[in-house]
């Protein structure tokens, strides 16, 4: 289940939507009904059982965090040195809509899987980059969640009506 203590709107939507029961048992069923991911050696069945297992039983607490940099590009990350929480960007959390923050959170959630998997067995996407990735347990996952939600990724995106430097400048000189 996940969790979040904070006040930002965009985040408790999000957080409602993750723990409904019926995004969590679709997302299971697909993951059962798939044949093998790439990057792993752990059967979609266990994996699913663990997923399964794991969104009943762990809590998952959502964490706000402000990188150094703030033009990083990441949105969000999990990491094992903190094995309940999943940090999410602060400066684009109200940038994106709120069924992308949900597939986050799954795709986060099943980094956890990954970690506590047993010895020998893995389930990742390898580096950062989504190119070629979209078989792999996690980014699945993120697809199961847009398919459930019927949401279209690709929107088409309207132009910026000012130059990238024009920006870049506007930016720098509000900080």
């Amino acid at each position: 289940m996940f969790k979040y203590e904070g006040d930002n709107f965009n985040v408790i939507q999000a957080v409602k939507k993750a723990n409904e029961d019926s995004l969590r048992f679709w997302v299971v069923k697909r993951v059962e009904e798939s044949s093998e991911y790439d990057m792993s050696n752990t059967p979609p069945a266990y994996l699913a059982s663990e997923l399964k297992l794991s969104l009943m039983s762990d809590d998952m607490h959502i964490n706000i965090y402000y990188p150094r940099w703030r033009l990083s590009v990441a949105i969000g990350y999990y990491s094992k040195s903190k094995p309940n929480i999943i940090n999410i960007n602060g400066y684009k959390v109200n940038n994106i809509g709120t069924i992308e923050l949900v597939s986050l959170m799954y795709h986060e959630f099943c980094h956890y899987i990954d970690a506590n998997l047993p010895d020998g067995f893995y389930a990742n996407h390898g580096s950062n980059s989504g190119v070629g990735k979209s078989n792999t347990f996690q980014y699945s996952v993120n697809r199961y969640v847009y398919e459930y939600f019927n949401y279209k990724k690709d929107k088409p995106k309207s132009k910026p009506t000012m130059s990238w430097y024009r920006r870049l400048l506007n930016y720098i000189w509000r900080i």
